[in-house]
């Protein structure tokens, strides 16, 4: 009975830091609610924060202070920082949350496979194949991430040239064209 207990709260605890993580980074703000607060909100204020949860807010800053904790070499960092920009984070914090899952993902995953008793088909393979894939999950997001946002500018790039085109033809500058295509592709 104890086993399947600890199992179970293995599992839920790697599920709520998992699911926080991607609510964090797929919570994105209301498009109408961004224009609007652009209009109102004075130029030289700073952008406000994209999440709107406070325990969102405390698990990232729990991550990054993770991630701060090990730091990587330069060339490590800035493969990392540059993946992260293609994915779509430009955030310095990003890099931080990124190294704070690639820590805490194998504990957890070999926590799981330890309180669930896989590791009993064979130890050797299933604790190794835990921490290495804990290890790797973020890279494979991070691949997959980069992979999606690349298809949507692929596919996204005839709709703005041809508003792009009917802009300029009505008489807007270049850049007030571009402009005009950034947000409304935004």
């Amino acid at each position: 009975m104890s086993i399947w207990l600890i199992s179970g709260v293995t599992f839920l605890s790697a599920l709520i830091v998992g699911l926080s993580v991607i609510v964090a980074f797929l919570s994105r703000a209301n498009p109408l609610e961004a224009r609007l607060s652009q209009l109102w909100a004075p130029a030289a204020a700073a952008p406000a924060s994209r999440l709107r949860h406070p325990l969102a807010e405390r698990v990232l800053n729990a991550l990054a202070g993770l991630g701060n904790l090990f730091t990587a070499s330069k060339g490590k960092q800035s493969r990392t920082a540059f993946l992260l920009v293609r994915a779509g984070y430009h955030s310095p914090e990003a890099a931080k949350l990124m190294r704070g899952m690639q820590v805490l993902l194998p504990p957890v995953l070999l926590g799981f496979v330890f309180a669930s008793g896989l590791y009993q088909l064979n130890p050797v393979f299933i604790f190794g194949a835990a921490g290495v894939g804990g290890f790797l999950i973020p890279d494979f997001w991070m691949t997959w991430t980069i992979r999606r946002r690349q298809k949507r500018i692929i596919l996204g790039l005839p709709d703005a040239l041809d508003l792009l085109v009917v802009c300029v033809e009505a008489g807007l500058g270049l850049d007030q064209a571009i402009l005009r295509v950034s947000e409304e592709l935004r």
